[in-house]
Formats: C-alpha cells, sequence, structure tokens
C-alpha cells in the first residue's frame, strides 16, 4: 500500500501551511516578561485554549482567562486581536505547491484551531486550498483523539491508508498511524521536504 499514490493528502494548518507564532505572540502580549523558550512552551497550556479549540467556549472567556493567567495590562478587545495575528502568514512557496497538488490529488486540512485563526486563515485564502476542511473548533474535538481520524476518514469515504496526512507534531502523526493513515512528520515549517521524501514533488 505505501507504493500506491495517495488518493486524499492531508494537512495541518499551523506550522505546515500557515506560520503560526504562538510563542512571540505570548512573548510581545507579556511585553517580554518570560523568554521565547518559555512562551513557546507555554503560550497553550491554559485549558481554556483546548475548550476554545474544541468550539466550547467563546473566545472572550479564552480572553479573559489569558490575560488573568500571564497578568497581561491590555483589555480583552486589543489581546484578541493580536491572538487573531499570531497566524503571521502562508509558509513560503505553500500555494504554489498546493496548486500545483490540486490537479493530482484531493486536497484536505485537519487542524486544531479556533474560530480566530480559522478567520484569520480566510483573510490569507487558505481555505480555497482545500476541497475539504475538518477543524476541531467545528468537530468538537481535537487531534489526537482517536475519533477526529475515523471522522476524517468516515467523511472523506475511502479507505484510511490512501489518505497521507502532514502534520509537525509526532503524537498527531502516531494517532494517524494508529488509525491506518500513511503520515509524514514536517520539521521546521519544511512541507516542500516533506512532500519530496513522500515522491509528490
Amino acid at each position: 500500500m505505501e507504493n500506491r499514490a495517495p488518493e486524499t493528502l492531508l494537512f495541518d494548518l499551523g506550522g505546515v501551511i500557515v506560520d503560526f507564532r504562538g510563542g512571540e505572540g505570548m512573548r510581545a502580549a507579556t511585553k517580554g516578561a518570560f523568554d521565547l523558550d518559555f512562551c513557546t512552551n507555554n503560550w497553550g497550556r491554559l485549558p481554556e485554549l483546548e475548550q476554545l479549540e474544541r468550539g466550547a467556549i467563546a473566545p472572550a472567556l479564552f480572553a479573559d482567562a489569558f490575560i488573568r493567567q500571564w497578568s497581561l495590562e491590555q483589555g480583552r478587545d486589543a489581546f484578541l486581536d493580536e491572538f487573531k495575528h499570531w497566524v503571521r502568514g502562508v509558509v513560503d512557496g505553500a500555494p504554489g505547491i498546493l496548486n500545483g497538488l490540486r490537479s493530482r490529488f484531493r486536497l484536505a486540512c485537519l487542524s486544531n484551531l479556533n474560530t480566530l485563526h480559522w478567520d484569520r486563515c480566510v483573510e490569507l485564502g487558505v481555505d480555497a486550498f482545500f476541497e475539504t476542511r475538518f477543524l476541531s473548533f467545528e468537530m468538537g474535538a481535537r487531534k489526537p483523539a482517536p475519533q477526529v481520524y475515523a471522522h476524517v476518514v468516515r467523511t472523506l469515504g475511502c479507505a484510511a491508508g490512501d489518505v497521507l496526512f502532514f502534520d509537525d507534531v509526532s503524537a498527531n502523526i502516531d494517532a494517524a498511524h494508529a488509525a491506518g493513515m500513511r503520515a509524514h512528520l514536517v520539521e521546521n515549517g519544511d512541507i516542500r521536504t516533506a512532500l519530496s521524501r513522500e515522491g509528490l514533488l
């Protein structure tokens, strides 16, 4: 099966297709109170973020929790505007790569994200790259939960082994393999190398 071309290419967004800077965003929001490594490792630790990414709470409640946890000076609306723009842009070269793949494969995305970051992705035109979108805040579940991958396969209507998934988190790759998918870890936002190693470019 590994030698057969996949039917669907499934992409994570942050760190794969879009340039997301959570660590830098938190460091700016806290006015440099913490170093970048600390911010990179801790910006997403609040349970309210997990709830936001499952669509279980409104952005305002997440903002209030983040502001309180990290003693931010700005108000809720200012923080949420900054938070939305932690999605900086599209990874260099990704639009051309995806547009080149669309004639040969079905393209879909599977991402843990919230409404604000998805709105930013839409502003950047990311939604137009994909025929099918699986977004955690719409599904009510996040990777690496097994039901997420089962939902993807069921919705796509294909065998799990006909899906090739690209993600930058090892736990998500492991869960995809457990679900029967083919999967490839993307390192340092280098989607071109990941695709090349699979013989797709």
